[in-house]
């Protein structure tokens, strides 16, 4: 792949190394600051349903950079899903153990309870983020799709038929 387009951030098809998920995510967090500057300079409030579609847009692009780490790694981006399934009841049963533990009072605003179940939960997040980065891809061609080139992208093996036909017929070789 020579270069990156907008579709290789929307696109959760493809693959992503390393150095491509520092750059999506330079590149996500950049264009959220930006657009909440602007939404914040514009008079819209954070929790309207203006910038709640915004953020749908923002967590649509983090799902297609996980899925495509996913797929650097040669995993289905159904992991995604079980996942964030296995987050859902991890945060369920240390917050309900912290409230059995400590008592329902301790779990109010900047008490003890609730400081120890917001970290004890996003702790397994922390993990699965720290692991996506890390983790080495494949080095070799995969079914999600070729290596990730200089960029760190590279679409899948569909993606790069779709990208060839908008670019025209090619000159033989």
């Amino acid at each position: 792949m020579t270069g990156l387009s907008t579709l290789d951030f929307f696109d959760p098809r493809g693959r992503i190394d390393r150095q491509g998920l520092i750059i999506f995510a330079a590149v996500l967090i950049g264009l959220q600051a930006g657009a909440y500057g602007a939404l914040w300079m514009n008079g819209f409030y954070l929790d309207s349903g203006f910038a709640h579609a915004v953020n749908a847009l923002f967590f649509w692009m983090g799902m297609a950079a996980v899925s495509k780490r996913l797929h650097d790694l040669n995993l289905s981006a159904w992991w995604l899903a079980a996942s964030a399934a296995g987050c859902l009841a991890w945060c369920f049963v240390f917050s309900l153990a912290v409230v059995f533990a400590l008592g329902e009072d301790a779990f109010t605003q900047s008490e003890t309870g609730m400081i120890v179940a917001v970290i004890g939960a996003l702790t397994p997040l922390a993990v699965l983020t720290l692991w996506l980065h890390c983790a080495k891809g494949e080095i070799v061609d995969n079914p999600f799709g070729p290596r990730p080139g200089t960029t760190g992208f590279s679409r899948s093996w569909g993606g790069q038929a779709w990208h060839a036909a908008q670019s025209g017929p090619t000159a033989p070789a």
